[in-house]
């Protein structure tokens, strides 16, 4: 049988993995679960922290790093972790002030069509 060249499927969690409702299907389960069978490793990521996925690593027999928080967090199936991605604190305040106006902006927006 020939090899596959695929050798990692990576999904995001939330309306991909899992239904809009938060269920993972058994269909999910068994078409992931043959891809390990295939010698294909899946892993996921998600916005969602790495514990909000735990539930996930069981049933989907995972092996490989989880990455939450939009990959600002890595860790193992045990949720140890990996490596960690934080803003530099000289950049937090001019990062807060951005998105205070973007906000501000987007509300007054709001406002002024009614």
């Amino acid at each position: 049988m020939k090899r596959s060249p695929i050798r990692l499927v990576v999904s995001d969690v939330d309306g991909t993995l899992v239904t809009s409702d938060k269920v993972l299907t058994n269909a999910t389960v068994a078409a992931v679960r043959k891809l390990g069978a295939s010698g294909i490793h899946f892993a996921i990521t998600s916005g969602r922290p790495p514990k909000g996925m735990a539930m996930l690593v069981q049933p989907l027999w995972l092996s490989t790093p989880i990455g939450g928080f939009n990959g600002g967090l890595l860790v193992d199936p045990a949720m140890e972790v990996l490596e960690e991605r934080r803003i530099p604190d000289d950049l937090v305040a001019g990062i807060v002030a951005a998105l205070t106006a973007h906000r501000d902006r987007k509300s007054t927006r709001l406002n002024s069509s009614h």
